[in-house]
């Protein structure tokens, strides 16, 4: 079974990934069995899922202490 990543993630961050999985393919070596997307607005990654993920995922970040130390 193929593994879905969606995450967040800034531009420089998925061109590292990918020029990481280009050295990778470079050398011979085998990839995982993955896809990822990749959204840098996260509105628009929960666009992508299912209204019932999407109140999980929010659900979850609600439960999470934020930054502020609350």
């Amino acid at each position: 079974m193929i593994k879905v990543i969606i995450r967040t993630d800034r531009i420089e961050d998925f061109f590292e990934r990918a020029r990481k999985a280009a050295q990778k393919s470079d050398h011979g070596e085998p990839f995982n069995q993955s896809v990822t997307f990749s959204f840098e607005d996260p509105h628009e990654a929960l666009m992508v899922l299912s209204e019932a993920r999407s109140l999980l995922l929010l659900e979850e970040d609600l439960t999470q202490p934020n930054d502020s130390g609350q």
